[in-house]
């Protein structure tokens, strides 16, 4: 217990000090860490605790990507309310995906992922109101602080939510579909 509030003080204080004394750069790159932390927690919910192989994780992170950038470009909400509503509008297409994703079973999962990715990457590459193949190009009223400050919010609710489902009844019963999916069944 006390290990673990040195290691939270001790993280605390690193997340404090980036801003005060890091370049814009070390900004920056800390912001794309957490980013990159939260979409790595978004993986382990399904490939980590299931043992299934997801090539198409990146899809649900793109959704919610593209709803965000929508909304910045095409209406006047502030972008951390954006970055919500994609994040909601990411959930929304996983909850109704997922289900459906979630019957195949082994390498079909996988390539079944990996084919939503590449639908994906066509429908959007194609979508001129989404930039199309130049993609889009956002104002910059983004305050390089602001964005660290939520990205790091961001990366400890998927910290919050990864250890709560590992002890939780879906978390339990996912890493069983891991040990061995016949027994679990």
């Amino acid at each position: 217990m006390l290990r673990g509030g040195v290691v939270a003080l001790v993280l605390a204080a690193a997340f404090v000090a980036v801003p005060l004394f890091g370049s814009r750069y070390t900004l920056q790159l800390c912001s794309d860490i957490l980013i990159f932390t939260a979409m790595a927690y978004g993986w382990n919910l399904i490939s980590g605790f299931t043992g299934y192989l997801s090539f198409g994780q990146v899809s649900f992170y793109g959704i919610g990507a593209y709803a965000t950038g929508l909304l910045v470009q095409h209406t006047p909400i502030p972008w951390y309310v954006a970055v919500c509503l994609g994040g909601v509008a990411a959930a929304v297409a996983a909850g109704l995906i997922g289900p459906i994703m979630l019957r195949l079973r082994g390498i079909l999962f996988a390539l079944g992922m990996f084919g939503l990715a590449r639908i994906l990457a066509v429908v959007f590459s194609d979508w001129g109101y989404a930039g199309g193949g130049s993609g889009m190009t956002l104002p910059a009223q983004l305050t390089p602080i602001g964005v660290y400050v939520f990205a790091g919010c961001i990366a400890l609710a998927g910290f919050v939510l990864t250890a709560w489902v590992a002890r939780a009844g879906f978390g339990l019963d996912a890493m069983s579909v891991r040990e061995d999916e016949e027994a679990a069944t």
